[in-house]
């Protein structure tokens, strides 16, 4: 038996009991860590700020073969804005969904943990559009573990000249083709608003996403979809919260 601190998110919450949840944790030294913490559905409970999803916490862990238990946590960031604007909330439990999903336990990445920390900071920020920083998050996650997708250049021929004239996208390929090698297998179509999106967020960081101003939702929605589908083609995994809400 020993113990163990370490800061780390939220990214799922289960009632367990009566009082009790389970928690899993993304930590910066550790991965993914499955933690049980006790009371916290009582009245007034003293940790039950730190069982919520989304909340950033300092937690002291008391470590048992491979279960953990929670002993106490420091809230650092609850991200009330997130929790309490409904699009903000589904996108977010999206990001920590992908998270979830795609970290092990004892396997851990700083990047992935410093991506989800920034998207929700984002999502915080009164001007952020949210379905922007999911498609910019998403595009920064997939290359971290491994997907760096091509939107720069033809996926497919390699050449950049041909994009001026417009580009649809290929799942095969991991990311845009040109019109000439659009007719491969399941190559997406992509309309001048759908190309702007691209084109737009995966050139702009996600520190300077909310300058970014979109005159189209479901141009939006559109890539989403398209990125949702080339999620579950790399992991096998498919992000429902987001799906569902689309």
């Amino acid at each position: 038996m020993s113990e163990i601190k370490t800061q780390a998110i939220v990214l799922s919450s289960t009632d367990y009991k009566d009082a009790d949840k389970k928690l899993t944790l993304l930590s910066v030294e550790y991965g993914l860590i499955y933690a049980t913490i006790k009371g916290v559905k009582k009245p007034k409970a003293k940790l039950a700020g730190a069982s919520q999803p989304f909340c950033f916490a300092e937690f002291l862990l008391n470590k048992k073969g491979e279960y953990y238990t929670v002993i106490n946590a420091s809230v650092i960031e609850s991200f009330f804005e997130v929790t309490n604007n409904f699009d903000k909330f589904i996108i977010g439990t999206g990001m920590l969904e992908f998270c979830k999903k795609t970290i092990k336990q004892n396997d851990p990445s700083v990047d992935l943990f410093v991506l989800l920390l920034k998207a929700l900071r984002l999502l915080e920020t009164k001007d952020a559009n949210p379905m922007a920083a999911l498609i910019r998050f998403l595009i920064d996650g997939l290359k971290i573990i491994g997907y760096n997708l091509k939107l720069d250049t033809c996926s497919c021929c390699g050449k950049k000249e041909m994009l001026s004239l417009g580009f649809n996208y290929s799942l095969e390929h991991g990311g845009i083709v040109c019109k000439k090698c659009g007719t491969i297998n399941n190559s997406y179509i992509l309309e001048p608003g759908e190309q702007g999106v691209i084109k737009n967020i995966s050139i702009t960081s996600i520190d300077d996403i909310f300058k970014l101003k979109f005159s189209s939702r479901e141009n939006l929605i559109s890539v989403i979809k398209i990125l949702l589908r080339q999620v579950n083609l790399f992991i096998g995994e498919e992000l429902t919260s987001i799906k569902q809400y689309l």
